[in-house]
């Protein structure tokens, strides 16, 4: 964490407050910390990456009623959380 707090475009950084895979708390969290911090209509972008689209994770109801953006692929695709599957031989 003290590396991406160290990037200049970064205002701040936590760690994830949810108790589930989801970020869905962390979202709401954070959405809290800037939009108090600057103003309430602030433009909130929730990038995510990996083989979910945006279209089938448990964030978009957070996204929508925070009015937060979200956009897929930040990074190009690197694996599917599938392949990581137990091999029985």
């Amino acid at each position: 964490m003290r590396v991406i707090s160290s990037l200049k475009s970064v205002d701040y950084a936590f760690v994830s407050v949810d108790q589930d895979w989801s970020v869905c708390e962390s979202i709401q969290h954070a959405a809290t910390l800037v939009r108090d911090k600057y103003w309430p209509d602030t433009k909130i972008i929730f990038g995510k990456w990996g083989d979910r689209f945006a279209s089938n994770i448990p964030e978009v109801q957070v996204c929508k009623d925070l009015h937060i953006e979200i956009r897929d692929w930040l990074w190009a695709k690197t694996h599917n959380s599938s392949d990581y599957r137990a091999k029985i031989w």
